[in-house]
């Protein structure tokens, strides 16, 4: 989806917050386009369980 609907995605900053399983994963994904480091920002929500 990346590729398809940001043509110009190598020069986009991205901005992913979220779970950490999804945010690692996002990171992934931008990795493996080549994305570099600089250009992905990341924020982790934690997990609040009630018990």
């Amino acid at each position: 989806m990346v590729k398809k609907f940001i043509p110009d995605y190598h020069e986009r900053t991205f901005f992913t917050c979220g779970p950490l399983k999804m945010v690692d994963s996002m990171f992934s994904l931008l990795k493996e386009l080549e994305v570099p480091e600089k250009q992905i920002k990341q924020e982790i929500f934690p997990m609040i369980i009630d018990s």
